[in-house]
C-alpha cells in the first residue's frame, strides 16, 4: 500500500494552517500596535495640555475612511457572483463525480465529496457574505 500521497497531503494540509495561524497572530499584533500608537499619541496631546476635541480622537482612530454604500454594494456583488460560480462549477464536478461511482479507481470514486468540499462549500460561504453583507449594510436615506 502506497502512503507517500497521504503523508504529502497531511504536510500540506498542516503547512496550510500554520500560515493562517500565522497570518491572523500578525494581523492581531498589527491591530494591537496601531492601537497602541494611538493611546501613546493621545498621552502625549494630554501631557502637554493640548485641547483634544472628537473630531481629533475620530481622526486618530480610523485610519481608513469608511467604505461608501456603492463600494459595499460592488463588493456584495463580486461575492455573490464568485459564490455562484463556484457551487455551479461544483455542482458540475460533483454530477460528473457521479458516473465514477461504482468505479474500482478510488480517487474516482471521491471526485463528487471532493469538487463538493472544494468548490460548493466555499461557494456558499461566498454567498452567504453577499447575502450578509447587503442585509447589514442598508442604503443612504436621503
Amino acid at each position: 500500500m502506497n502512503t507517500g500521497w497521504q503523508w504529502a497531503a497531511s504536510f500540506s494540509a498542516l503547512g496550510f494552517y500554520l500560515f493562517l495561524a500565522v497570518w491572523v497572530c500578525a494581523l492581531i499584533w498589527s491591530r494591537t500596535k496601531e492601537r497602541l500608537a494611538i493611546q501613546e499619541t493621545l498621552q502625549k496631546l494630554i501631557q502637554s495640555g493640548a485641547q483634544i476635541s472628537p473630531e481629533i480622537v475620530d481622526a486618530l482612530r480610523r485610519t481608513k475612511p469608511r467604505r461608501t454604500y456603492a463600494q459595499i454594494r460592488i463588493r456584495a456583488q463580486k461575492f455573490r457572483y464568485w459564490g455562484l460560480f463556484m457551487v455551479g462549477l461544483g455542482s458540475l464536478f460533483a454530477w460528473y463525480g457521479l458516473r465514477y461511482a461504482d468505479s474500482p479507481v478510488k480517487d474516482l470514486r471521491e471526485m463528487t465529496g471532493s469538487s463538493i468540499l472544494i468548490f460548493v462549500i466555499p461557494g456558499l460561504f461566498f454567498i452567504a457574505n453577499s447575502v450578509i453583507l447587503t442585509l447589514t449594510n442598508s442604503p443612504p436615506k436621503d
